[in-house]
């Protein structure tokens, strides 16, 4: 599963295509990223966006990344989604569509992981 541009802003309003390989078939769907968020106070600093699905979309519904940093650095990342079959076709596959996503989750958490062992790029 990747995001299509890779290098989309995280900005209200912009639309990314996720582009996803299903029985050997690469399927595309589109997001609208829908709101984003920052804030800081004296005990930690805290982002994240959420996307929608649009209306092709074989699901809908909604995504909410979100980051958390301490005062210490340890870092805090969540996935929650909550979604529905929008189409037949995902209907007749929810349950292939449903691990798919808890694959995806798990496979962000270690990207972010490896991001924070990295730490920032130059």
């Amino acid at each position: 599963m990747e995001a299509i541009p890779s290098d989309t802003s995280i900005t209200v309003g912009n639309t990314i295509a996720i582009r996803v390989r299903i029985f050997g078939v690469w399927a595309v769907a589109f997001d609208r990223i829908v709101d984003v968020y920052g804030e800081q106070d004296g005990e930690c600093r805290r982002f994240g966006f959420s996307v929608g699905t649009l209306t092709e979309h074989p699901e809908q519904g909604e995504e909410r990344f979100s980051i958390e940093i301490d005062r210490e650095d340890h870092v805090d990342y969540e996935v929650a989604a909550f979604f529905r079959p929008n189409t037949l076709a995902a209907k007749i596959a929810w349950p292939v569509l449903h691990r798919r996503f808890n694959r995806f989750r798990n496979q962000s958490a270690e990207a972010m992981q490896l991001a924070c062992k990295l730490g920032p790029s130059t």
